[in-house]
């Protein structure tokens, strides 16, 4: 497996440490679920080098679910947590370029500022 980003991470101070490690929620930029970045690999977005992304080359750069993810590395070994459903929670869908990440990890409405995104679900999947 190449090195990520993890592993030359350069702190710029102990409250960036942290922000960076938080459990946040994010919209995927392909699909439109619900992820929590715990449960995805988001240094696919910090690291694009690191991942190979023949046949999804349009994703690179975006903020990924696990599912969307590519699943090789560029040096041809599988990516453990891409391509399948994590299963810790239900798998929900948003209207795409409508969420935002807040200041405080939660998904936004861009229009509205709200937080409650369960009365915006579109389609929901069972873990």
């Amino acid at each position: 497996m190449p090195k990520t980003d993890l592993q030359s991470f350069r702190v710029v101070s102990y409250f960036d440490f942290w922000r960076e490690l938080d459990m946040s929620l994010i919209q995927c930029d392909n699909c439109g679920c619900v992820e929590n970045t715990a449960c995805t690999m988001m240094t696919a977005k910090w690291t694009p080098n690191d991942y190979d992304w023949t046949g999804i080359e349009d994703r690179k750069g975006m903020k990924l679910c696990c599912i969307c993810l590519p699943t090789k590395y560029s040096d041809g070994t599988e990516v453990e947590r891409a391509g399948k459903w994590h299963g810790r929670f239900d798998r929900v869908f948003l209207e795409k370029g409508k969420w935002k990440t807040n200041n405080v990890g939660n998904l936004e409405n861009i229009e509205t500022g709200d937080t409650n995104y369960s009365k915006y679900i579109l389609a929901k999947k069972s873990k």
